[in-house]
């Protein structure tokens, strides 16, 4: 079994950005394809309604399934609920984590959010989650929706809110004490997540950390086989190996969306 990890595109247009993915989804040779959060910067999740801006990834992804392609859903901080047309025309499964094996060792694989979120995101989470939540974007509609959603999601990309540069080091060490905690819990060897947006391995206390990066400014992705677990650039078909710790690799990158 091939197992292929991705996360932290982001998608907002149908632009070149999107393109990549999209190329990458249409080549990908995999027995699982699991999208681990933020792969759409908004995401509300409807039962029947597909913003028009995803038309192109939707596609794609619905191609793969074709293929046969098992796909995976696991919720981020920007498209934290898949919904029914995901999962009922697209074919996801939605899971809150995915369990899987890579060379004998168990991997799980969540987002990450949860390592540096304050009480207050937690409570807003907990609500977003809920069915009050549910019930006033059903009475807003898609449109507001996504006009609401557009606005949290570019909070994080303001310096005096957001994920910056200096702040790296404080996030990859709170998100690596988070993967101890979760190995430790889970019973496994191996843990990948996204959210910090830079891709990189390192050992933690009861295993492995696997940073999965973004496809904002990296276009990584990991690959669990019978083999085990590695870490990889596409480099628009060319894939290059990612080795050495979590840490932004694109010069000086703006924080992640």
């Amino acid at each position: 079994m091939r197992t292929v990890l991705l996360s932290d595109a982001h998608l907002r247009a149908p632009d070149a950005h999107q393109d990549r993915l999209v190329r990458f989804v249409e080549r990908v040779e995999a027995d699982t394809l699991v999208l681990v959060g933020d792969v759409f910067d908004v995401w509300w999740g409807w039962d029947h309604t597909m913003y028009a801006a995803y038309a192109p990834i939707v596609a794609a992804l619905i191609g793969a399934r074709r293929r046969g392609v098992e796909l995976v859903f696991i919720g981020g901080n920007h498209d934290f609920r898949a919904g029914g047309f995901l999962r009922e025309v697209v074919g996801m499964q939605e899971v809150g984590w995915w369990r899987g094996f890579a060379g004998g060792a168990s991997v799980v694989a969540a987002h990450g959010e949860a390592s540096d979120a304050p009480w207050s995101q937690r409570a807003f989470d907990r609500f977003l989650h809920g069915s009050t939540a549910r019930g006033l974007m059903r009475v807003v509609g898609p449109d507001a929706a996504w006009r609401i959603g557009a606005r949290f999601a570019g909070m994080n990309r303001r310096p005096e809110g957001g994920y910056t540069h200096d702040r790296l080091p404080e996030l990859l060490a709170g998100q690596a004490r988070w993967a101890e905690h979760v190995l430790a819990g889970a019973g496994a060897q191996v843990i990948c997540v996204g959210h910090t947006h830079a891709p990189g391995v390192v050992d933690v206390a009861g295993g492995r950390l696997v940073n999965l990066g973004d496809w904002v400014d990296h276009d990584t992705y990991a690959v669990a086989d019978r083999d085990g677990l590695s870490l990889w650039c596409w480099n628009g078909g060319a894939p290059s190996p990612v080795a050495g710790p979590p840490a932004r690799r694109v010069g000086h990158p703006p924080a992640p969306r």
